[in-house]
């Protein structure tokens, strides 16, 4: 009996750690836990395999926080140990490995070039997103002219930002446990800082929705939901939203700008669909409007950033982008950069929300 459990618990290890990458929307039955867990076993066979899917297509993976709020995960187990070798800076081989070399910064300006000339939903898709297997696209949702003719920018400066976090418990690597400006929340403070500093008004919201009494909530899109609705409706100048959090990951998603370190971000967009068609209890009627700020965010990186960001993650539920027309989630860096490389990327990220929203 003994041999039988360790055999089942064995085979069900890729499906237990799919759940644990799928993101704790509140928006899914069991059935769709199910349903991941099943589609990582087919394409996987072995944990090992497992990992590296993950970690290919970005799935974003939360911590489990104890009641001191500590990161119960690191992805300790995940990642097999090798002896690192470390560049002029110091820096091991895997930031190396994800630095964008010399012939990658003219390769994402062609490409955004290419697709401003042919407009092609084919390379559209295969160049600027990368779609997890929960979801589908359509040419219309991905029609890269009605994308790109969508005026995204605020008129005359109006408008106010707002900035929260959902999973607001996220931090790095050398992040001091409970300490706020450690967190994501840290980040998103200097971001706010740099977007005032370019004239922008901002609201930013550091209310926890992923830990409630002291434990991991595996409902904060949900619980953060009615928060949110208050602030915009007694904000009514909010115009743009932005989710900020950081990814998880088996290496560093590092790039280097302006001879700094900085942590790659990555944008991403809920699209309400599932594998066969549209999620209908999850309408959102600013989808179109999203995905034409997101694509244009990052086809503003590509052109003044080159490898500063990956590309854009598609999943199937909303994960309340759906408040506002231009509501945005951005992941900045994952569990292995450091902080310092988190806040370096704030820079750059202010820059492009600046000319993308005021001089598209």
């Amino acid at each position: 009996m003994k041999k039988k459990l360790l055999f089942m618990n064995l085979f069900m290890f890729p499906a237990y750690l799919a759940m644990a990458a799928v993101p704790l929307s509140g928006e899914k039955s069991m059935d769709e836990f199910i349903m991941a867990a099943v589609v990582t076993q087919e394409n996987a066979g072995f944990a090992g395999d497992t990992v590296k899917i993950i970690k290919e297509t970005g799935n974003l993976d939360r911590p489990v926080i104890d009641k001191e709020g500590k990161n119960d995960k690191e992805d300790k187990k995940n990642v097999q140990k090798t002896d690192e070798k470390t560049d002029e800076k110091g820096r091991s081989d895997e930031a190396v490995i994800a630095r964008p070399k010399n012939d990658k910064l003219s390769e994402d300006a062609l490409k955004v070039q290419k697709l401003k000339k042919e407009m092609d939903h084919e390379y559209l898709k295969q160049n600027f997103y990368t779609i997890d297997t929960t979801t589908s696209v359509t040419k219309d949702l991905l029609d890269p002219v009605k994308l790109l003719k969508t005026d995204v920018s605020l008129k005359d400066g109006d408008g106010t930002i707002l900035i929260y976090h959902t999973h607001s418990k996220e931090g790095y690597c050398d992040s001091r446990p409970g300490v706020e400006e450690d967190s994501v929340v840290g980040v998103g403070e200097l971001l706010a800082e740099k977007l005032r500093e370019k004239g922008f008004k901002v609201i930013h919201l550091t209310h926890v929705y992923d830990v409630v009494n002291g434990h991991w909530n595996r409902e904060a899109y949900n619980t953060a939901l009615p928060d949110l609705k208050s602030v915009i409706a007694e904000n009514p100048d909010i115009k743009v939203t932005i989710d900020l959090h950081r990814n998880s990951g088996v290496k560093k998603a590092l790039c280097e700008v302006g001879g700094k370190d900085c942590a790659q971000i990555m944008f991403f967009n809920g699209i309400c669909r599932s594998r066969t068609g549209p999620r209908t209890s999850l309408a959102n009627p600013h989808l179109g409007f999203n995905l034409a700020l997101s694509l244009k965010l990052l086809m503003c990186s590509m052109e003044n950033y080159p490898g500063f960001a990956r590309k854009t993650y598609l999943k199937g539920y909303r994960y309340n982008l759906h408040l506002v027309d231009r509501a945005l989630l951005i992941e900045v860096g994952n569990v292995k950069n450091s902080l310092q490389e988190a806040k370096n990327s704030m820079g750059p990220l202010s820059d492009i929300l600046y000319r993308v929203l005021r001089y598209e």
